[in-house]
């Protein structure tokens, strides 16, 4: 006997209606306990496979975080001093001395900026020391300022250029190492 093709589909398989489950033995009833723990473990190693990554992530935002605090301690150091004046105290490198060093400490309980004469050995968070030297202008005949051309403070040679150093170095974070940044300025008279 040939199926009557002019019936509607719902009429010839009537299991198969929309909207109609089906009996409970039919390949429509739903996933089985087997495909369902499959599809489970696909997605958990699918899962464990990408966790790497957000634990890299997490570590990489931490690190750039703590690049970008370093540079912003020197920068901020660095545009401090600019705003001297050409003969302040502060860039006065000490008579017979070429260059003037100061060390300071940043830690989580003091505020501000620390000198290091004052800082109790109690963990820090940045290290920055200022480095200052000055120079006359023969220093640059090779286009070039080099630390052992720098003159002596109070000396008789004229001073026409104060080269300004400033290092900061982090403690480092939880999983991050320690970092140094250094940012140099040359001022003119």
């Amino acid at each position: 006997m040939t199926p009557n093709r002019s019936r509607p589909s719902h009429l010839r398989h009537p299991a198969r209606r929309p909207g109609v489950p089906g009996p409970a033995g039919s390949s429509i009833a739903g996933f089985s306990m087997i495909e369902a723990t499959i599809a489970s473990a696909i997605l958990l190693i699918v899962a464990i496979g990408l966790l790497p990554m957000f634990t890299l992530a997490i570590s990489n935002n931490q690190q750039g975080r703590d690049s970008m605090e370093i540079t912003n301690q020197a920068r901020s150091e660095l545009e401090r001093l600019f705003q001297l004046g050409f003969a302040d105290p502060e860039l006065s490198v000490p008579a017979g001395e070429t260059q003037l060093r100061v060390e300071a400490y940043f830690t989580n309980d003091q505020e501000g900026w620390v000198p290091a004469a004052a800082y109790d050995g109690q963990g820090f968070v940045f290290h920055r020391i200022v480095t200052v030297r000055q120079f006359e202008d023969s220093a640059l005949d090779d286009g070039l300022l080099h630390p052992d051309e720098a003159i002596a403070g109070a000396g008789a040679a004229p001073v026409h250029f104060k080269e300004i150093l400033v290092e900061v170095e982090s403690a480092g974070s939880i999983g991050a190492p320690p970092r140094q940044v250094a940012l140099r300025g040359v001022r003119a008279v």
